[in-house]
């Protein structure tokens, strides 16, 4: 580990954020190993690069791209966007967008009649998602998947965990060490500030 980055000898080499293209991998190898010959890729500002890399995926899983949109963030309701999925009936839905927006799209879509098999990111295990899609929702859909992962015990997790735990306010502020956000963004601020 370059030593600008901080860090000692002492402490274990692990991985830091970085999955934000992989997402875009893993929702079009998610699609392909569903069946799924088309696709339509949604995403929303600042996942503009991460829905490329679906596209791209797709392109070499030779999953015909239907569509490809790029709407604003945090607009809360995405009809427009939602009857043109709807229309262009693909075997699954590649979304890149945060959690409300990717609720609400499906949710939008439902209403329309839409049952899709829906392929997302670990973002969607945020309560904003649910509570966007709605229960209900859910039984009336194909599939709803997402990417995700979480810790597993090695010296890694243990030296974070800890590290997490012991620092003043951290708990009682943002939670548990092992959210998925906490895991994956928080390491690399621990690197540099620890």
């Amino acid at each position: 580990v370059p030593g600008y980055l901080g860090g000692t000898p002492q402490e274990p080499i692990f991985r830091a954020q970085g999955l934000d293209f992989t997402l875009g991998v893993t929702g079009a190898l998610y699609a392909q190993s569903l069946g799924a010959q088309t696709a339509v890729i949604f995403a929303t500002g600042g996942y503009e690069a991460t829905a490329d890399v679906a596209d791209k995926a797709c392109g070499q899983l030779g999953i015909e791209v239907r569509g490809h949109f790029t709407a604003p963030a945090d607009q809360g309701s995405y009809p427009g966007e939602a009857a043109t999925i709807f229309g262009l009936d693909p075997d699954a839905v590649i979304v890149q967008a945060g959690p409300a927006d990717s609720g609400a799209l499906i949710r939008e879509v439902a209403n329309l009649g839409g049952s899709m098999l829906w392929c997302g990111d670990s973002g969607w295990a945020a309560p904003d998602f649910l509570a966007a899609l709605t229960v209900p929702v859910i039984a009336t859909q194909q599939g709803i998947g997402f990417a995700n992962y979480s810790h597993s015990d090695n010296a890694a997790w243990d030296f974070f965990s800890a590290l997490w735990t012991s620092t003043p306010g951290y708990g009682d502020t943002y939670g548990g060490p092992d959210d998925i956000y906490h895991y994956t963004r928080r390491i690399l601020q621990f690197a540099l500030s620890g």
